[in-house]
């Protein structure tokens, strides 16, 4: 039995707004070392890549629960403190004092984390590495986002048409960067609109993908998504369609080498305009 003050931080998000709390929390972990940090967040298909945050360093202790209104009213008796990390109270925070979600997520705990502190903590299981094979110089993308505001069918605030995709593949091939490529999407999600090599595969499983294809020689191409950041988490070569509507500083990692952002009108599919900014840092 602990003998440390318990700590809740409560989480019911999609992927990328769950997984960019982890800087906050694992901030706020090491300045308060006397307490025990447990972590609640929604018992879905995140599972499998979350439940390795308490090996990484965010918090003590992490529990899944597929009643999310228990999670939202945190719920769960013996915690002295309890923070409920709610993407829209970090968008309200992030607006309001032009930080990074992450930071507003920080600044909803108490912590004031560091522009140099925002990447996300990405947890790869040795076993799923040992499973995953890539071919050589691979460009992995994730080419949907779940919170897109669709315009022209798949296209819209978020999501470029699918035949963009082809043509970014062959800009990456022509300029000598990549050999092959694998588009990454969800178990039940329709197949691509487009001619791309596809591959279905849960979370877990394709981070360690990501980061096995980057590992040897590859990269990472997305949009802005959960996935594109665990990719920027991972520390990976990483190009990013990002809108031109939302402020750089709100989800992007501009900051750091690996990132490269093109800002852009996703819908419009313009990949003259985003290759020309990603050629420069191949």
């Amino acid at each position: 039995m602990s003998i440390h003050p318990k700590t809740l931080f409560a989480s019911v998000n999609l992927i990328g707004d769950t997984i960019t709390q982890t800087p906050a929390i694992r901030l706020y972990r090491a300045l308060h070392p006397n307490e025990e940090i447990h972590w609640a967040i929604q018992d879905d298909s995140m599972r499998a890549l979350f439940e390795g945050m308490a090996n990484c360093g965010v918090c003590d202790h992490v529990f899944f629960d597929n009643n999310w209104e228990r999670i939202r009213a945190m719920d769960y008796p013996g915690y002295e403190k309890r923070f409920l990390m709610d993407v829209q109270t970090a968008f309200r925070v992030g607006a309001e004092r032009g930080v990074h979600i992450a930071q507003a997520y920080g600044q909803m705990a108490g912590v004031d984390v560091a522009i140099t502190d925002i990447l996300p903590t990405v947890p790869v299981r040795s076993g799923d590495l040992e499973e995953v094979g890539v071919p050589a110089r691979c460009l992995v993308i994730s080419p949907r986002s779940t919170s897109n505001a669709p315009q022209h069918g798949f296209a819209g605030n978020k999501n470029l048409p699918w035949k963009a995709w082809p043509e970014i593949v062959e800009r990456f091939v022509k300029a000598g960067r990549i050999e092959n490529h694998v588009a990454l999407i969800r178990e039940n999600d329709p197949a691509p609109e487009a001619p791309l090599c596809v591959l279905r595969m849960p979370l877990s499983k394709a981070t360690a993908y990501i980061k096995k294809a980057c590992d040897e020689g590859g990269a990472y191409c997305g949009v802005d998504n959960g996935i594109t950041h665990i990719a920027a988490g991972l520390r990976v070569p990483t190009f990013c369609v990002y809108s031109a509507g939302i402020a750089d500083r709100w989800v992007g990692y501009s900051e750091f080498s690996h990132y490269r952002m093109a800002k852009t009108i996703p819908w419009m599919g313009n990949v003259d305009e985003i290759w020309e900014i990603w050629r420069h840092r191949l």
